[in-house]
């Protein structure tokens, strides 16, 4: 009975230093990647004025193909 309870015992505490060397393992991961998204990438924040002028750019050259088609059809009518 003794030897199962220190065998028990044995496995268990394998079983928390697997399970802390995993955390441990997971945290570096972690801070890693909160370094990466830190320095590595563009905020919402900073990217909004750029998203801003993309897309009107890109409204006003749909709109110039919109109005350059119009004017072809209404020429030819």
């Amino acid at each position: 009975m003794e030897r199962e309870q220190v065998e028990k015992r044995h496995s268990y505490d394998e079983v928390l230093g697997r399970l802390d060397e995993r955390t441990k393992l997971l945290m570096a991961a972690v801070e890693e990647i909160k370094l990466k998204l830190a320095s590595a990438y563009v905020t919402q924040e900073e990217f909004k004025p750029i998203k801003t002028i993309v897309y009107g750019l890109v409204g006003l050259v749909f709109t110039g193909v919109f109005v350059a088609l119009l004017d072809i059809v209404v020429r030819h009518r």
